[in-house]
């Protein structure tokens, strides 16, 4: 996590601030899912599953952690909007950081709330948990919906 904003007050923040804070998401997201148009799916290739494309799952961007002597496969999904909208107090600096956790094959996630998970084709099973904080309910970040990207999640096939 960035920032925990309970070690601060909500003093506003400055623009360069800003920029370093977007600048530092931005880089723990560096992939964009591939689209496929034509079959109408967006896939994540390192993980080797693909998605529904529409509007919401064409703005994912994600990070990659492939599976380690004790790690399992893992995935951290967001919205691009997330990562571009301006924050004005430090109050707002949790709102950029909400993600979708996927883990693959693997129920063992200290670090956001478990929500369901999604059986795929090949028998692999995508553990999908929720990291959220802070009060996100002001209207410019009404354009995410961790639900829009639970619910992709949970019609994915491998291939």
């Amino acid at each position: 996590m960035l920032w925990n904003a309970n070690n601060f007050n909500n003093n506003q923040l400055s623009a360069n601030i800003n920029i370093y804070l977007q600048d530092a998401l931005k880089g723990l997201y560096p992939y964009q899912p591939a689209t496929d148009p034509l079959q109408k799916r967006v896939y994540f290739p390192e993980a080797n599953f693909y998605v529904p494309m529409n509007e919401s799952s064409r703005k994912l961007v994600y990070s990659y952690n492939p599976a380690a002597k004790d790690l399992p496969e893992e995935l951290m999904i967001t919205a691009s909007a997330n990562l571009s909208t301006p924050v004005a107090t430090f109050a707002d600096v949790p709102c950029l950081q909400r993600h979708i956790t996927v883990i693959v094959n693997s129920q063992d996630n200290p670090d956001g709330q478990f929500i369901t998970s999604a059986k795929l084709n090949d028998g692999r099973t995508l553990y999908i948990y929720q990291h959220q904080e802070g009060n996100c309910s002001n209207l410019k970040w009404s354009y995410y919906s961790a639900n829009d990207i639970i619910g992709l999640l949970e019609q994915a096939q491998s291939y």
